[in-house]
């Protein structure tokens, strides 16, 4: 998260892995980790099918043995690349499946083995990660104080729909046939004025 973001922004509130992590002023203060036999469970499965994927802790990440192209993309991003079982040791916060074809299958094994877990499907790119039971924005967001009656949010996915439902006012980044309950519809090319425009009508001086 934190090589994305302007060095400005680095001691404000931050969440991310699909709200399972939240950072401030210089430090972790929220983070779900999946117990690691589950996750040793969920990787016998990936390594028997062949699959690709990306296992994150806090701060590193582990790459699946069977090389995917994302997983150069992101050597460009970070050098926090180590190994799969210091990985583990130091606790997954998310795993990202990088092929869909398989996702009924290991659905399945995520119930027979009693994992509890959250699923998030990226449309576009037809990819998906597993994250730890309970692991959303809305509710990280509340953990950290947010009065969602005083506020506006943006998102553009499945696992945001909880956090645009409760938000005072709300911004989808689609179609309306996707999610049918925001204030505002945009898409990236409109984003920044839908957002000027919903921020003006909330209230809030704002020069933008």
């Amino acid at each position: 998260m934190l090589p994305l973001i302007p060095n400005t922004l680095h001691n404000t509130i931050l969440v991310g892995c699909n709200g399972g992590q939240a950072w401030y002023n210089g430090k972790i203060i929220i983070s779900n980790h999946f117990k690691n036999d589950d996750v040793n469970k969920i990787l016998e499965l990936l390594n028997h099918i062949d699959m690709s994927y990306v296992l994150d802790t806090d701060w590193n990440y582990s790459f699946s043995t069977k090389a995917h192209e994302f997983h150069d993309y992101i050597r460009q991003l970070s050098l926090g690349e180590i190994e799969e079982r210091e990985a583990i040791k130091l606790g997954i916060t998310k795993i990202l499946i990088l092929d869909g074809k398989y996702s009924n299958l290991i659905k399945e094994h995520l119930e027979n083995n009693k994992i509890l877990n959250e699923i998030n499907f990226h449309k576009n790119e037809g990819i998906f990660d597993i994250t730890p039971q309970h692991t959303d924005k809305e509710n990280t967001l509340k953990l950290l104080g947010i009065d969602f009656n005083h506020t506006i949010s943006l998102g553009n996915d499945k696992n945001d729909f909880k956090m645009l439902g409760s938000s005072s006012i709300s911004l989808f980044v689609g179609d309306k046939k996707d999610y049918s309950h925001a204030t505002y519809y945009c898409d990236m090319d409109t984003l920044l004025p839908t957002l000027n425009r919903a921020i003006k009508n909330f209230g809030i001086n704002y020069n933008g």
